[in-house]
């Protein structure tokens, strides 16, 4: 007979999934993360507005974006200047017409990244911001080190920051009440360490926006750990693009 943790994360599952294609005007506020392979989109949706936290990956998710967010104003985050979380923003820009950008990475890039998202203007600043920059790291030489991390909602969004810049910003988590995280780095065991999980101890589901057939993330070391603090793991490879209502 199965275990109570597990059948509870099997129903945590089996109610996202059932909204992963019901994609419409009319659906309060959330949070879709939109089934890329290897990388990484992720869009929090309120009546009004769209916020998309990066837009790279293998695969665009198509005409559910444009369905979701192309008659509301659109806030585009970029974590960091890595192609897969980027690469498909060019076609953001085709479907939704009302976006701004919040802001770039302190890091330096190439003039090809930089002109994926070149002629964008920076938004406004909103009086009651849903989301938040927790953490934004001085220049660092490696693009995956430089990744801004952010607070959405209940959302832990750390972009591919590793264990080693983990360790400046954990604290900031502490009375956040964190509930879901977007695995860093797609799960790789280079991310999500103990310190972050100790540090946030109200996470009750994480997801890896992954490729674990070819990549081999989420790594075996982060399910461990994930497993151990009774977190559910989800996986976009295995069950498409995913709704969470607030």
């Amino acid at each position: 007979m199965a275990s109570t943790p597990k059948l509870v994360h099997f129903a945590l599952a089996l109610v996202i999934v059932l909204y992963a294609d019901q994609i419409t005007y009319d659906l309060g506020s959330g949070v879709v993360i939109w089934n890329v392979g290897q990388g990484q989109w992720a869009t929090r949706y309120q009546n009004v507005s769209c916020e998309h936290f990066d837009a790279g990956g293998d695969r665009h998710p198509g005409d559910q974006i444009q369905v979701l967010c192309k008659i509301k104003s659109n806030r585009f985050w970029l974590s960091h200047w890595d192609l897969d979380h980027i690469n498909l923003f060019p076609r953001i820009r085709k479907k939704l017409t009302r976006l701004c950008l919040m802001g770039t990475p302190s890091a330096p890039t190439s003039q090809r990244k930089q002109s994926l998202i070149g002629g964008l203007h920076q938004c406004e600043p909103s009086p009651n911001p849903s989301t938040l920059w927790i953490f934004e790291p001085k220049r660092r030489k490696n693009s995956n080190n430089s990744s801004r991390v952010a607070i959405s909602g209940n959302w832990l969004l750390p972009g591919d920051s590793p264990k080693t810049e983990e360790s400046h910003w954990v604290r900031k988590l502490r009375g956040k009440p964190i509930q879901r995280i977007l695995l860093g780095h797609h799960g790789s065991r280079t991310s999500t360490g103990q310190a972050l999980l100790k540090e946030a101890p109200l996470i009750q589901q994480s997801v890896a926006s992954a490729r674990r057939s070819r990549y081999n993330h989420p790594h075996q070391e982060t399910r461990t750990a994930l497993k151990g603090r009774g977190i559910a793991l989800i996986e976009t490879e295995n069950w498409g693009s995913l709704r969470f209502p607030d």
